[in-house]
């Protein structure tokens, strides 16, 4: 029989990055809780919402971030976790808690330094994300040597201590691009 990965659920610290997400935020961290994870870090844009109350009252850790902007809230988060992995996840509702554990085991299984969490049904992504995500696949195949399905994905899973070393000097969406090159020049990526 073959050895089965070894990890907890408590080795993950879940990052979310929040502005103006009061309709989704509550159903998305009692989906994290439901699914069994405790880490969880809230990154506040500033929103000028409920955002904020509502990730408070269901007992999660919420921290304001420095500056401005989607990177700016991730390099926030970063400093606060403690835990070997961090998975970061859009506070909007767009992704499935239930994938988190599945991300977790392929990174353990593989040992690999980022899992994406694909999109399956990218018919909600307006057509001009949907084609800038599939040029930033082929460009990261052709240059970078590795086919990546969804780089801009919005929930990804990180090695914490190669995470550390990253230089991040975007500011807003295109974070998840500036991570993924980095991360494929460092070690392992799956998606």
């Amino acid at each position: 029989m073959k050895n089965l990965p070894v990890y907890s659920k408590d080795d993950v610290t879940i990052l979310i990055p929040t502005l103006n997400e009061q309709e989704a935020i509550g159903k998305v961290i009692r989906e994290i809780i439901e699914c069994g994870f405790k880490n969880i870090l809230v990154v506040d844009g500033y929103s000028s919402d409920r955002t904020v109350d509502i990730a408070k009252n269901l007992g999660v850790q919420v921290v304001y971030q420095v500056g401005r902007g989607k990177a700016m809230a991730i390099k926030t988060g970063l400093g606060l976790v403690k835990t070997p992995w961090v998975l970061i996840m859009d506070g909007d509702g767009t992704y499935d808690a239930k994938d988190i554990e599945k991300l977790l085991m392929m990174a353990v299984r593989h040992g690999c330094n980022e899992v994406i969490g694909c999109r399956v049904d990218k018919q909600n992504m307006p057509y001009v994300n949907r084609l800038g995500n599939r040029l930033i696949s082929v460009f990261l195949s052709l240059v970078m040597g590795h086919k990546v399905k969804d780089p801009c994905s919005g929930m990804y899973l990180l090695k914490t201590d190669s995470v550390r070393e990253l230089k991040i000097v975007s500011e807003g969406f295109e974070v998840e691009v500036e991570i993924v090159c980095q991360m494929l020049a460092r070690g392992t990526v799956k998606s």
